[in-house]
């Protein structure tokens, strides 16, 4: 009997299964650790038109929702903040914004517990780390429809 040849893996990726593509490389240098573009793009299944529809319809939703968590804040109503965080942060891990997710995530907490203690700082930094993923979302939708 014929011993068999040691199986040496392709460097480069390949599908998994039959009618699956390759790795997409496309988006590599859009990551950082508050934003993977390669997991949202896989989770929209790689399509540019549902990518686009998500993003207009949060560009939509998200600076009411910040605003009403603001005023929750404003109001000391615990229940509100803890809602719309809720909210925001379901939004955010759709969107592979692991950082704003967490920032969301506490301050959905904090109206959990019924403490405010430096929510405004919280919601501040949530506001930024959007701002930066807005941005990106922008440059990946640029980057995709210059490839297509």
């Amino acid at each position: 009997m014929k011993p068999e040849k040691d199986y040496v893996p392709s460097a480069t990726r390949q599908p998994l299964f039959c009618g699956m593509e390759p790795y997409d490389s496309s988006f590599d240098n859009l990551k950082t650790e508050s934003f993977d573009p390669g997991a949202l793009w896989e989770r929209v299944n790689r399509d540019l038109e549902l990518l686009r529809e998500l993003v207009e319809l949060f560009s939509d939703q998200y600076p009411a929702l910040l605003k009403n968590v603001e005023t929750a804040i404003q109001q000391r109503s615990f229940a509100d903040v803890q809602k719309f965080s809720h909210k925001i942060k379901g939004s955010l891990l759709q969107f592979s914004a692991t950082r704003a997710a967490a920032a969301a995530a506490r301050l959905e907490t904090m109206g959990k517990n019924q403490s405010l203690e430096g929510a405004e700082q919280m919601l501040s930094e949530l506001r930024e780390e959007i701002a930066g993923l807005m941005q990106a979302l922008h440059l990946m939708i640029q980057k995709k429809k210059s490839i297509v």
